[in-house]
């Protein structure tokens, strides 16, 4: 088939319903040899010869519900155009003369063609124009959203909805405003779909995070971004709502009640300086009361990729332990408002926890694999205990260091005094052998003191 260029002098409109899925483009245009029109359409040319018993054929493959809309211009009216669907051999459509506005809902997806014929004797010359018309998901909305306040380090949840006109699968696009975005996988049209994210920094001064989201049909067509939701992320150490404070004079005051005679595990964050935005903080203070004498315990353990110290001062002020002292465990010197700082030790961010606890107690448990009637005397910080094979030692104790020690060994006549067993301490069940031991305490632990028992003659 030749092809140059015509003058347009009659419009002539088909509107198809339908999707492109793949368009490979091929010389030819009789139905056995159809052009394939790509990709995002095409304009073709082309003129039919005096006689012609065939028209030209233009091959589209679609899907349902979508659109695309097919434009020919000619040099006069004598001109028909049909489509047939997929495997028919009859046309979908009846052929007429000089129709526009042709429209046709495709409900099942496969190859469409359009055939353009001449209806005369003579040969004519035609332009015909086919144009994707995939429509756009709609602006998406969030079904759900945090309420206020926001808080770093916590995982908020987002409910995002959109509906697309053609009833494609649908993805969903998220920017969280930090420099970070969601991609979601593909859902159906008109399905809430929830999404979560954490943010780890505070928002700059004056600067809070906007949220927005965007939709994307499974063609890769995307709509326009959402209008952005405002959040302002604070920091809530110890779930205080905002920031610990950063000396010994402001210090977080901690509720007795959580800490004393339990564990208490908090959480707290610290940032570097950064003027720029307005934000930075290097240090957290907290404050606890204790009595004269009282044990405390003070762990510190940095959940993120970030340094941080300990430091424990008295109720006067005073440093009480080195700097990095990690876990601090120790008796009250004097009763009052003793105060933890952790503090930043490098140039980044993160968040930490603190295990806290004042006269927490655990149970601490001995057992001896063999013993005379008498039993076996097993010391506990200068406490001595008898104990039996059958019958363990429990003692309630503070989480800390204790000395535990076991007799090394001892003889036992046997009745009438002819013989007698030797009983000789040879380690602790956990593999231990020394003996007196400092054990450390932090959850309940049992151990046995392992003898061996030899028999002998008494000569």
């Amino acid at each position: 088939m030749e092809r140059k260029k015509a003058i347009g002098t009659i419009l002539l409109t088909a509107l198809i319903l339908a999707t492109f899925i793949g368009f490979v483009k091929a010389e030819g245009g009789s139905p056995a040899d159809p052009i394939m029109v790509p990709i995002g359409g095409g304009t073709y040319t082309g003129t039919l010869p005096k006689g012609s018993n065939y028209g030209d054929c233009y091959n589209v493959t679609v899907y349902s519900n979508h659109s695309i809309v097919v434009s020919l211009y000619t040099d006069d009216s004598n001109w028909l155009m049909w489509m047939y669907g997929p495997g028919s051999p009859n046309p979908l459509n009846p052929p007429g003369i000089g129709f526009n506005n042709f429209t046709y809902l495709v409900t099942v997806p496969g190859n469409y063609c359009i055939e353009v014929y001449l209806n005369d004797v003579s040969s004519g010359s035609y332009t015909i124009k086919i144009d994707s018309l995939n429509l756009l998901p709609y602006v998406p909305s969030f079904l759900a959203s945090p309420p206020s306040p926001t808080y770093v380090y916590t995982s908020y949840d987002f409910t995002v909805i959109t509906v697309d006109p053609e009833s494609d699968n649908v993805s969903y696009k998220l920017d969280w405003g930090d420099n970070t975005t969601t991609t979601t996988g593909f859902y159906a049209s008109n399905q809430p779909v929830m999404v979560s994210h954490m943010w780890i920094l505070p928002n700059a001064v004056s600067q809070p995070y906007l949220v927005k989201v965007q939709a994307t049909d499974q063609y890769g067509n995307s709509s326009n971004y959402s209008a952005p939701l405002s959040f302002v992320m604070t920091q809530n150490d110890a779930g205080s709502g905002g920031d610990a404070g950063n000396s010994v004079s402001n210090a977080l005051i901690l509720n007795s009640t959580l800490y004393n005679t339990i564990r208490y595990t908090f959480t707290g964050t610290l940032y570097h300086n950064d003027e720029n935005l307005g934000r930075g903080d290097g240090a957290d203070y907290y404050n606890f009361t204790v009595n004269n004498g009282d044990w405390m315990h003070v762990a510190l353990t940095p959940l993120t990729n970030f340094s941080c110290l300990t430091i424990l001062y008295d109720p006067y002020g005073n440093p009480v332990t080195p700097i990095g002292t990690n876990p601090i465990d120790m008796n009250a010197t004097c009763s009052g408002n003793w105060s933890i700082a952790v503090l930043l030790n490098d140039n980044t961010f993160g968040q930490y926890s603190i295990n806290l606890s004042v006269n927490l107690t655990v149970n601490l448990t001995i057992a001896v694999n063999y013993s005379p009637p008498e039993g076996v005397t097993i010391t506990v910080d200068g406490q001595a205990h008898i104990v039996y094979r059958y019958y363990p030692l429990t003692l309630t104790v503070t989480t800390g260091w204790h000395n535990i020690t076991a007799d090394y060994g001892f003889l036992v006549p046997i009745p009438p005094g002819d013989y007698y067993y030797v009983y000789l301490f040879t380690r602790w069940s956990d593999g231990s052998t020394a003996n007196p031991r400092g054990v450390y305490l932090s959850q309940n632990w049992a151990v046995t003191a392992i003898y061996v028992r030899q028999r002998g003659i008494i000569m």
